[in-house]
């Protein structure tokens, strides 16, 4: 763990702190470490003022239980996984400060308001017709984007975070190669409609397809981010009028628990999904 000067490192701007911690996040998925970043730029956001217009470090270090119960307050229109989030990437950005410079505050002994969040409800089978219909019909290749990575999604249980990460070279026929929350690879089978989708928007897209290019391009023709490709995702709900617990989570649900319907072992499911044995677990019990 590398040292740093408490004073000089807390009284700088945030961004120069954050750069460090995304430095000691390195091992994360970036769409992780992006994740992570944009929640302490929003609680930074949430506390600016006329008095304090650049939040530093120890301006966070220094938030109390009222204060946090305070921002929980503010977030009350927003999910309630997502502010729990939030307060997750501050609990473990203030003990990346204590450990690398020492610094203590109000935060490492406040206590963080519970937030309890719902389980999302199955989502039944044919939302994926709904979904995948959403656009009308369109054929430009921005909605067959769309529906080639939302027919991914929803047959085979991908993540956002997998997808951004998706590249040119991953695929090989019939299989996806896909990043691992680990920065491990596994292998994901393609139905004919999932191959017929990416063919269908390959086709389309402006932009070349080039080894080591991103798989899903934005408008711009960069690679799409994990943000973005949720943002997609709950453009196309909002288009379908479906209600909010459709996210690409309840489609993961939905994917492990046909598996574990179909007699695989929990531990070959964990394989298949990228994830460990005890995420499938509670999966299967949940909901």
């Amino acid at each position: 763990m590398p040292s740093f000067d408490t004073e000089t490192t807390n009284s700088r701007p945030l961004s120069a702190s954050l750069s460090l911690w995304a430095e000691h996040l390195g091992d994360k998925s970036s769409s992780t470490v992006d994740c992570y970043l944009r929640d302490i730029r929003q609680i930074a956001a949430a506390l600016q003022s006329s008095a304090t217009p650049d939040v530093t470090p120890t301006d966070l270090l220094n938030l109390g239980t009222a204060d946090l119960e305070a921002l929980v307050a503010q977030w009350s229109a927003e999910a309630p996984s997502t502010a729990r989030r939030r307060l997750v990437s501050l609990r473990r950005y203030s003990l990346w400060l204590a450990a690398s410079t020492g610094a203590t505050g109000h935060l490492l002994s406040a206590t963080f308001p519970k937030i309890d969040v719902p389980v999302a409800p199955p989502v039944h089978l044919e939302n994926l017709e709904i979904l995948l219909s959403s656009s009308g019909g369109a054929r430009d290749w921005v909605s067959l984007r769309d529906e080639a990575i939302l027919t991914l999604v929803l047959e085979r249980g991908l993540t956002t975070g997998e997808l951004s990460n998706g590249s040119c070279e991953h695929l090989a026929g019939r299989l996806m190669l896909i990043y691992r929350t680990d920065c491990r690879l596994r292998l994901v089978e393609l139905t004919e409609r999932a191959m017929a989708a990416i063919d269908a928007y390959r086709e389309q897209c402006p932009y070349p397809f080039e080894d080591g290019g991103p798989l899903w391009r934005n408008l711009e023709g960069g690679r799409m981010s994990s943000r973005s490709l949720q943002q997609m995702l709950r453009r196309r709900r909002a288009m379908a009028d479906l209600p909010e617990y459709v996210v690409a989570g309840a489609f993961r649900r939905n994917r492990i628990r046909e598996l574990a319907a179909s007699g695989m072992p929990v531990d070959l499911i964990a394989e298949q999904m990228g994830i460990v044995a005890e995420t499938v677990l509670v999966h299967l019990r949940d909901g």
